[in-house]
């Protein structure tokens, strides 16, 4: 430490960067790195992201009554503090990068049916051909999940085990790692035992669920390593859904919503046409005054 000043390692190499203390910092300028952000620098980011979404919600009306240029401000601190010397316009940035990519990937994996390559299966001029970012780690896929959505578990198997420090080098030199197939595909390659189906009786809400089409309820049936059978239980029941009834459901959605379109469009051009009718009663009846009145 030099004054208010400290003194740190630069992340992409041995050398030694003399940068501000970020306490210390007020409206001074800050020398920021450019260029092409580290796998650090990135994990750094999302996980201040992650805290500051921690601290809005635990904050209150006050926290989240912050505008954006001072969240983001208090992510460049953040990430300042941590050996990412990258302004809050280059956090965001990366954010919505980050965040474009990490839907793309979820998307397709959530459509991808059995037998269908997974992202971390294919390269890099495949994943193009797809539309699919070319160089998404997975180290930054399970992270992005953890900030953005636990609705659906990653699916990812960590398979470097290497034990050498890749937390520093680029993006783009890093290789994808490979991916646990879909729970469809794990179901489909165990044996089916061979029970009687169960049938169970469900409340009249939850019937009305499953005549939407929404989800399906169905037992799980739990058994021993041994192979021994446990008699089913009713608080085992779980709702599954599938991949397979997504996209005609997006499509039915699709269908019906550019239906209602068409239809409000319709009733707008006939409410127009009455006005304009109405209008031109009006005008008529004005003609007619006239001439009365002339006469």
């Amino acid at each position: 430490r030099v004054g208010n000043a400290i003194t740190m390692a630069d992340p992409s190499s041995s050398a030694m960067v003399r940068v501000e203390n970020p306490e210390t910092v007020g409206e001074r300028g800050r020398g920021y790195t450019k260029g092409i952000w580290t796998l650090h620098e990135t994990l750094v980011l999302l996980d201040a992201k992650k805290l500051d979404d921690e601290r809005r919600m635990r904050g209150g009306d006050k926290e989240r009554g912050k505008t954006a240029e001072l969240r983001w401000k208090w992510v460049e601190n953040y990430c300042f503090k941590n050996a990412c010397i990258r302004s809050q316009n280059q956090c965001n940035d990366k954010w919505d990068n980050l965040l474009r990519d990490y839907k793309k990937v979820r998307e397709y994996e959530n459509r991808i049916g059995p037998g269908q390559p997974s992202y971390w299966d294919l390269e890099k001029h495949e994943r193009k051909e797809r539309g699919l970012p070319s160089n998404l780690l997975s180290q930054v896929y399970e992270r992005l999940h953890e900030v953005v959505d636990k609705r659906y578990a990653p699916r990812i198997l960590q398979t470097n085990t290497s034990g050498g420090n890749i937390s520093n080098m680029p993006l783009q030199q890093q290789q994808p790692q490979l991916l646990l197939p879909p729970p469809q595909q794990q179901q489909q390659q165990q044996p089916q035992p061979q029970t009687q189906p169960i049938h169970q009786e469900y409340p009249a809400h939850q019937q009305q669920k499953q005549a939407s089409g929404g989800y399906s309820a169905e037992m799980s049936e739990s058994s021993d390593n041994d192979g021994s059978e446990v008699p089913p239980s009713s608080f085992k029941r779980r709702r599954v859904s599938t991949g397979h009834g997504l996209a005609p459901a997006m499509a039915e959605s699709t269908v019906q919503l550019t239906q209602t379109l068409m239809a409000c469009e319709q009733k707008k051009d006939k409410r127009h046409m009455d006005i304009l009718g109405v209008e031109e009663k009006k005008l008529r009846i004005e003609e007619m005054k006239t001439e009365i009145s002339r006469q």
